[in-house]
């Protein structure tokens, strides 16, 4: 593993510490606690702000629609324009609730322009799935480093499937969350399209990052044909939830690395 510069040491403690005090989301900061040790990185001192609530507006609630599964659906397209105006109380409405038959997997992807190294991030919530911190070889976009964090994410799942792990014995569906509408789309709103027009977009464009879409389709089909219902969830970025937030780290600790 290649050492971190002084640059990214103290991005990633001053990030990762902020996470570790404000958060009280169960096995963060024994997560944190591992990556910094991993890193042989220190745990800044910062105020606690756990304590710090958001209060909600009266107006947010009547503005914001629910987003249950679709009946016959394999995938959950969700669109909300009002996220930034979203109290923490009401993310609870979008966010997947977890349960013995439900695998959540918080992804995201990062691009370091100054750097020019990209980097994704995936969290497992309640596994003991290894959470992904790697870094893209080549060049890069951020649009992409998140298309394949997801394929790792899922090629992750599979290989736990595998093993037939007992703690996924009860799986009957996977919930991919990511905060990027570009990826959520491609799988939730263009992907049939894609597929009939041969790779074409509406305008007959090549259609972006094929490679990486190609990768995503292949591994939630591998999931589908097991029996596994696959959602693909887009939910707002830097809106206070926890598994959003755990993966942007990770992202940038493999963008940095």
């Amino acid at each position: 593993m290649a050492a971190l510069d002084r640059y990214a040491r103290e991005a990633l403690e001053k990030r990762w510490a902020g996470i570790y005090h404000s958060s009280t989301y169960p096995g963060v900061r024994q997560l944190i606690r591992e990556s910094l040790a991993k890193y042989s990185l220190a745990l800044p001192s910062l105020p606690n702000t756990s304590s710090r609530q958001t209060s909600a507006s009266p107006s947010t609630s009547q503005h914001f629609p629910a987003s249950p599964p679709r009946p016959g659906s394999d995938i959950v397209h969700h669109r909300a324009p009002n996220h930034a105006i979203l109290s923490k109380d009401h993310l609870a409405e979008i966010i997947p609730q977890r349960s013995s038959s439900r695998l959540v997997v918080y992804t995201d992807g990062a691009y370091l322009p100054d750097r020019g190294t990209a980097g994704i991030g995936a969290y497992f919530e309640d596994t003991d799935i290894a959470p992904i911190a790697e870094r893209l070889n080549g060049h890069q976009s951020v649009a992409r480093a998140e298309i394949h964090a997801m394929v790792m994410a899922l090629e992750r799942i599979l290989s736990a499937l595998r093993g037939r792990q007992s703690y996924i014995a009860d799986l009957h569906e996977i919930w991919v969350c990511t905060d990027s509408q570009y990826a959520v789309d491609g799988v939730n709103v263009h992907r049939e399209a894609w597929l009939q027009a041969n790779w074409l977009t509406a305008k007959g464009r090549p259609v972006a990052n094929r490679t990486a879409f190609q990768l995503l389709f292949a591994s939630i089909k591998q999931l589908s044909e097991r029996g596994y219902i696959v959602f693909v969830h887009h939910l707002p970025a830097h809106a206070g939830i926890a598994g959003n937030e755990i993966a942007d780290m990770l992202a940038k600790a493999g963008a940095l690395l």
